[in-house]
């Protein structure tokens, strides 16, 4: 009887594992396939403050009635320029939102600038959509513990957008979602 009991229990254990294992590989797929599938939503900045900069450091308001559009998953929900997930975690943000390009000025072409709570990971050019940038890819202290904004510049004509996504491990293969989002970015 206690050699059933054991059989039993080991069939039932096997079970619930290749459950689990089954279930996380059809979930990172449904991520995959979730980023050509999902609802979509757009945000219009007009209306919004442009911002025009010498160092990328400080910004400056500017009357220019530049704006742009972009659009994100119906999953996500904007509030202020915060974006959040459906599990209420903050996922991304336009952190100054739309600049204003002095001639010959590019994505983050002065200094870096340091901050005490960050460290300069990567630094890479990107072409995202037919538009060129800069991903600058950040190490930086969160409350449960570091977190890794993907900080992207893409630019326009006259204007480039800084937007952030963030990660809580470094590589999570989200890029291919915020590359999709960023390459549905309209000048205007």
């Amino acid at each position: 009887m206690k050699n059933w009991k054991k059989i039993f229990i080991s069939i039932i254990t096997i079970i619930l594992i290749s459950g689990c294992a089954l279930q996380k590989t059809e979930t990172k797929e449904s991520v995959d396939q979730g980023i050509s599938d999902a609802k979509w939503q757009e945000f219009n900045s007009k209306g919004t403050d442009v911002f025009t900069t010498k160092d990328w450091s400080s910004f400056s308001v500017v009357k220019d009635k530049f704006s742009f559009s972009i659009e994100y998953p119906d999953y996500w929900k904007l509030h202020g320029s915060v974006f959040y997930d459906a599990g209420n975690n903050k996922v991304a943000e336009l952190l100054v939102g739309l600049v204003v390009l002095q001639p010959g000025q590019t994505c983050f072409d002065s200094a870096e600038v340091k901050y005490e709570m960050s460290e300069l990971l990567s630094k890479t050019n990107v072409s995202i959509g037919g538009r060129q940038g800069v991903l600058k890819i950040e190490k930086t202290n969160h409350e449960s513990g570091y977190w890794y904004p993907n900080i992207y510049c893409i630019m326009g004509d006259k204007t480039a957008l800084v937007m952030a996504f963030y990660e809580d491990k470094l590589n999570t293969g989200d890029k291919k979602l915020f590359e999709k989002i960023l390459s549905t970015i309209k000048f205007e």
